[in-house]
């Protein structure tokens, strides 16, 4: 589902639940090369992913908003390189079955989390935030951990 205002699209927000620990689903799926194009899949140049549930073993992607969808059928998969075992399609995976990417909340560095208390201070951030801001979690570096840093460094 595509959040739009006047034609605009906007970024959906989500909660720590909502992301998921895909691995052991993924290690039995073909993700290397996009089927119309055979050219290797960029994962860290997508901007947009979109699957449907008439197509569940196709993953639609874009590199760029306004491109047109190019398609990765995870299961298609029938050659073996490098004696590696061919991929399988994995069907009906239920919500159930999925693990939870974090077990507890993600916690920020220390400078990073004073930074935005103060830009919450300072109102930069619009006050209908803050709640999201105050309710996030630091980890704080001490004394030997800086050391550490300053050593590996060196």
């Amino acid at each position: 589902m595509n959040s739009k205002i006047n034609g605009k699209k906007l970024p959906k927000e989500m909660e720590q639940r909502d992301f998921f620990d895909l691995k052991e689903i993924m290690d039995k799926l073909y993700w290397l090369r996009a089927d119309q194009t055979n050219e290797k899949v960029l994962w860290t140049k997508i901007h947009e992913i979109k699957m449907t549930q008439a197509h569940p073993d196709v993953i639609y992607l874009k590199y760029n908003f306004d491109d047109e969808y190019i398609s990765l059928n995870t299961a298609s998969d029938t050659r073996s390189s490098r004696g590696r075992p061919k991929k399988t399609p994995v069907t009906d995976v239920s919500r159930d079955e999925l693990k939870n990417l974090y077990r507890e909340p993600i916690a920020l560095p220390k400078p990073l989390y004073d930074d935005l208390m103060s830009l919450c201070k300072t109102e930069a951030i619009p006050i209908h935030y803050h709640t999201f801001y105050n309710n996030l979690h630091s980890v704080g570096n001490s004394e030997e951990e800086i050391d550490i840093e300053n050593e590996d460094s060196n």
